[in-house]
C-alpha cells in the first residue's frame, strides 16, 4: 500500500514537471513573438496573447492595451538581443528576461502568463505612462453668436487665442479631438525618460509622434475657456516650417463641440452659434432659400457624410485641418476613371512623417444633390485612422470643398449645410 501510493506520488510529480516545461517553452516561444512583434511594430500580434484580465503599466482592461498600443506606435528603439534569467510557478508562469535595447541598453522584462498561457502581465521595461483620464472641462460664454475673423495659413484657418496671458496664432482643425499645443513652446516640467501616451490621435500618415502631456495655465478662445488643466502637446515645427508662421496649436473638436461652426472663407470669418440660434442667424446673414442640409454621423469626433464619385460609394468625414480633401489609397485604382491631372508629390503629415502618395482633381464629387467639380483630391493610407477611432471612413473632405460656399457644421443637429 505504501509502494502504490509512493509510486503515484512520484509520477504524479513527474506530470506537474513535464507539463511545466510543456508550458514554459510555448510561453518562451509567445515571448519571442513579442519582441518581433516590438521590432516590428505589429500590435495584431501582441494582442492574440491578451488575457481576459491583462495588465500592463500598473493600467487593466482596454486602457492597458490602448498603452501597448502607443508603446508600439511610439518607441524609438528596438531589441537587439535577449536572454531568459529565470522561471517560477505559481498560480501562474512568470518569465524574466535580460533585455538589450538599441538606444536603452541592457533592461529587465517581465512576462505573466495564467494558466491558459494567456499573456496576464507584461513589462518590456520601465515607462512612465501619462493618460488624459477625463474630458476637458471648457467654460463656455453666454454669447449666442461670437462672430471669429480668421487668416488663411496657407489652406489652413489660423485664429488668435490666448494662452497663458499671450496672444497667439492657433489652427481651427477640427479633425483633432482636442486643444493640442505646440511642444515646442510648451514643455513638460516633468523629467524625461521614456514616457508614453495611451490617447494618441491620428495623424493623415499615422499615430502622431513626440507626443506629451503638458499643464496649461489658461487658454482664452473668444470667451472659450479652459483653464488650469494638463492638455496634449506635439511638436509642429514642421507645420510651421511649411507654413513659414509660428503656430502654438491646434485648435480641436471638443472646444467647440457644442457649437454650430459656420465656416465663411471669402470673408474670413468662422462664427460659433448656439443651435438654437443658426437657423435665424443664417436667415438673417445669408440667401438660405438656396441652402442644402445634408445629415451628418458622429464617428469619435468626426463629423461624417456619405458622397458618390461616380457610381462609387463614399464615407467622408468633414475635416477644416485637411488643405486639400483626402481618399483612402486603397481606392486609387477604382476611382481613377473619374480622377484627372494625377501627379506623384510628397506629404507630410501631422506626425511629421513623409511619403509619396498621389494627387489629382475628382472630376464630379456628389454630396447628397449637390456636385462639387474638380476636387482636389490627395490619396494616402487612412487605416490608421479607421483602426484607431474604429470607423469606416473612405476620407476627409477639406479646405477645396468648404471653402466652394458658407458651410455650417453642427454637431449637436448632426447636419451640414451648403449655403451658397
Amino acid at each position: 500500500m505504501f509502494f502504490k501510493s509512493f509510486f503515484l506520488l512520484v509520477a504524479f510529480s513527474l506530470w506537474v514537471s513535464v507539463t511545466f516545461s510543456q508550458n514554459q517553452m510555448l510561453c518562451e516561444r509567445k515571448v519571442a513573438l513579442i519582441f518581433k512583434a516590438f521590432n516590428e511594430k505589429n500590435i495584431g500580434t501582441i494582442e492574440s496573447m491578451y488575457a481576459n484580465d491583462f495588465t500592463f503599466s500598473g493600467k487593466e482592461g482596454a486602457l492597458a492595451k490602448r498603452i501597448v498600443s502607443a508603446l508600439l506606435t511610439q518607441a524609438t528603439t528596438s531589441v537587439s538581443s535577449y536572454q531568459l534569467m529565470s522561471a517560477k510557478l505559481n498560480t501562474n508562469l512568470e518569465l524574466i528576461y535580460e533585455v538589450m535595447y538599441d538606444k536603452l541598453g541592457k533592461k529587465t522584462a517581465r512576462f505573466v502568463f495564467d494558466a491558459n498561457e494567456a499573456l496576464k502581465e507584461m513589462e518590456l521595461f520601465k515607462i512612465e505612462v501619462k493618460t488624459l483620464d477625463s474630458a476637458s472641462t471648457i467654460q463656455l460664454p453666454d454669447a449666442n453668436v461670437i462672430k471669429i475673423p480668421f487668416q488663411k495659413v496657407g489652406r489652413l484657418i489660423g485664429v488668435e487665442a490666448v494662452v497663458n496671458g499671450e496672444k497667439r496664432l492657433f489652427i481651427v482643425d477640427n479633425g483633432a479631438p482636442k486643444l493640442i499645443l505646440n511642444k515646442h513652446y510648451f514643455k513638460s516640467k516633468e523629467s524625461a525618460g521614456q514616457r508614453i501616451q495611451a490617447d494618441v490621435p491620428k495623424g493623415v500618415n499615422g499615430s502622431i509622434q513626440n507626443l506629451d502631456i503638458v499643464q496649461l495655465e489658461t487658454f482664452d478662445f473668444y470667451g472659450v475657456q479652459l483653464n488650469h488643466q494638463p492638455v496634449l502637446s506635439i511638436d509642429l515645427s514642421h507645420l510651421e516650417k511649411e507654413l513659414k508662421t509660428p503656430i502654438y496649436g491646434l485648435i480641436g473638436y471638443e472646444v467647440y463641440k457644442t457649437f454650430d461652426l459656420l465656416f465663411d472663407y471669402p470673408n474670413k470669418t468662422l462664427t460659433l452659434l448656439k443651435p438654437a440660434h443658426s437657423l435665424m442667424y443664417v436667415n438673417e446673414t445669408t440667401n438660405s432659400k438656396a441652402m442644402r442640409i445634408l445629415p451628418l454621423e458622429l464617428n469619435a469626433h468626426l463629423a461624417c457624410v456619405k458622397g458618390k464619385i461616380g457610381d462609387i460609394d463614399v464615407h467622408l468625414a468633414i475635416d477644416c485641418g485637411a488643405e486639400s480633401n483626402l481618399l483612402s489609397d486603397s481606392l486609387f485604382s477604382i476611382v481613377k476613371p473619374h480622377v484627372s491631372a494625377i501627379k506623384t508629390e510628397t506629404l507630410i503629415g501631422a506626425d511629421n512623417a513623409t511619403r509619396l502618395v498621389k494627387k489629382g482633381k475628382i472630376n464630379r464629387l456628389q454630396l447628397g444633390t449637390l456636385t462639387f467639380k474638380k476636387c482636389n483630391t490627395t490619396f494616402s493610407t487612412i487605416s490608421h485612422l479607421n483602426a484607431g477611432y474604429k470607423i469606416n471612413l473612405d476620407g476627409l473632405i477639406g479646405f477645396d470643398v468648404l471653402s466652394r460656399q458658407k458651410t455650417l457644421l453642427s454637431y449637436t443637429n448632426k447636419q451640414i449645410w451648403f449655403i451658397p
